[in-house]
């Protein structure tokens, strides 16, 4: 960029400063008073100097360029103006009417940035709330499967109940262990894992059996041995509970009766 600068402030010498980019050149001329003749040759000659050349301006835009400019810079100099009235009045309305237009756009400026920034804003929201209600849909969808999976297993579950399944133990390992551990004056007579319930399948008019029991029938002159055989029974670490439902002589057969309930 190429700038002229012309100093007449002292008024003992005349300055011309031209500036080309970031470079700065200055041409001194000594005077003895004020004149105004000298500044263009030493303008003409600081553009020889950097081989730069002016331009003529027509004579007739003189006048309107110095009007524009001092239009543009009237808050800023003073302007050189007749002194007349109708003049002056078309002046100022002419700055007024000026004015009111430069607001004006202005105005119509900053409300087509507001309406741009609505705008924007707006398209963000919607594709969030795009975004938010798929995702409500993905997660309705999968509450939705959740349940009904949840419904399916439990249907599941109360079916294989109903048919008896505990979990999958090994029932025969349990019976053998109850066996090896039985005392030589115990004989078992019967053995039902899981064994009907009579009361609940009574009531619900349905085959209903018990969870994880087992229930043990068997003869014993004594009590004692009995007993003994229970209390070897409940220290292994699948035994939950056992329980002496009842003993009983039986005269005819010259021996007890006796029925042993274990939960595991």
């Amino acid at each position: 960029m190429k700038k002229i600068y012309i100093d007449t402030t002292d008024n003992t010498k005349i300055l011309v400063r031209l500036t080309i980019d970031s470079q700065e050149f200055v041409k001194e001329q000594k005077v003895e008073s004020r004149s105004a003749q000298l500044v263009l040759p030493l303008i003409d000659e600081l553009l020889k100097e950097h081989s730069l050349t002016s331009e003529k301006i027509d004579e007739k835009l003189i006048i309107p360029y110095s009007a524009a400019f001092q239009v543009v810079l009237n808050d800023s100099i003073e302007p050189v103006k007749a002194n007349v009235d109708h003049l002056e009045t078309d002046f100022q309305k002419k700055l007024s009417d000026q004015k009111i237009k430069v607001q004006s756009v202005v105005v119509l400026i900053v409300l087509f940035a507001i309406l741009l920034i609505n705008f924007v804003l707006f398209s963000w929201l919607n594709s969030s709330n795009n975004a938010l209600t798929e995702q409500v849909s993905r997660f309705a969808q999968n509450s939705s499967n959740q349940q009904e999976i949840n419904e399916q297993v439990k249907s599941k579950e109360a079916r294989l109940k109903s048919l008896g399944w505990d979990g999958g133990i090994d029932k025969s390992l349990l019976l053998d262990q109850i066996a090896s551990l039985l005392p030589p004056e115990v004989s078992l007579k019967e053995i039902a894992v899981n064994p009907i319930n009579q009361a609940q399948s009574r009531t619900q008019k349905t085959l209903s059996f018990y969870e994880r029991r087992i229930q043990v029938t068997g003869n014993s002159e004594r009590i004692i041995p009995v007993n003994e055989w229970i209390a070897r029974i409940k220290i292994k670490s699948w035994v939950k509970n056992i329980q002496l439902e009842n003993f009983a002589y039986n005269n005819e057969l010259n021996t007890g009766q006796f029925t042993v309930t274990i939960n595991y």
